[in-house]
């Protein structure tokens, strides 16, 4: 948060033997204390039920923009429900819907349970959502009213094709996502990508940072180090999970993209 606090969000799910179900809205706690002690859990929004909000995606479905905290949920037993948009103008003691209903005038049949958004250069906010059907054409709304509203819905062309996309913030002259590879019947599925565009929209041909296909791989979270020390060289960390020894076996692989310019002339 702008000041400094700490926010964890909690998604409630319990495991069956058909998926993943949304059992209660998520909460969230907060530490004032760098986490070393933590606020008790605070439901989102009371007035919600779990089909209206259930989870959020990872770290890249929130960020910071003029000192106010936005996160992006989905709705739904399986995450195929109402998209929303909140935001917290008190370092994250509350949270207030701005919108509903994101990606609501979708041509293709559902949204499928993973999503991530930033603010872009001009102000705009954008959020990714993901076809199930089309893993290559990436849909995306932008909001120039700080997530009051939303544009229709567009798709952005990913040639190596994405699953759970993580948008990272920009640094230098770039934005990175990475996530997988696309689905199971692509070409190279479930491999960890990495693209990078100059505004968040049009992106590169995209290159394989690993190329295992063991299950649950590349499930991924990217930070920029440095952010918060003008005297400290900004570097992206990427994080994902690789497969050791069949599926379900993972460990956490780091990589770094480093050396990028980040100075005034790049701006």
């Amino acid at each position: 948060a702008p000041n400094g606090n700490i926010v964890a969000f909690i998604t409630r799910r319990k495991a069956t033997g058909n998926g993943i179900i949304g059992q209660l809205p998520p909460v969230y706690i907060v530490s004032k204390d760098n986490g070393y002690t933590w606020s008790d859990p605070k439901k989102v929004d009371e007035k919600a039920s779990v089909d209206e909000l259930a989870m959020t995606h990872s770290d890249g479905s929130s960020f910071v923009f003029d000192g106010v905290i936005y996160i992006g949920f989905i709705g739904g037993n399986f995450g195929d429900g109402k998209y929303s948009f909140y935001a917290s103008v008190d370092n994250g003691e509350t949270f207030l819907k701005r919108s509903e209903g994101m990606f609501e005038n979708k041509p293709y049949k559902r949204n499928y349970y993973y999503m991530t958004c930033k603010a872009l250069d001009d102000g705009s906010f954008i959020v990714y959502s993901y076809n199930q059907e089309d893993d290559q054409n990436l849909p995306y709304v932008i909001s120039k009213d700080k997530g009051y509203t939303w544009s229709e819905v567009r798709t952005t062309f990913l040639e190596k094709r994405i699953r759970a996309g993580q948008l990272s913030e920009k640094i230098g002259d770039y934005y990175f996502m990475t996530g997988r590879s696309g689905k199971h019947d692509a070409d190279i599925p479930w491999c960890l990508v990495l693209y990078a565009s100059k505004d968040g929209i049009n992106w590169d041909r995209g290159i394989y940072l690993n190329k295992v296909q063991l299950g649950l791989d590349s499930y991924t979270a990217n930070e920029v180090v440095g952010k918060y020390d003008s005297s400290s060289p900004k570097k992206l960390l990427i994080q994902s999970s690789i497969s050791y020894s069949g599926y379900g076996r993972v460990n956490i692989h780091h990589w770094w993209i480093e050396n990028i310019d980040v100075s005034e002339n790049t701006k």
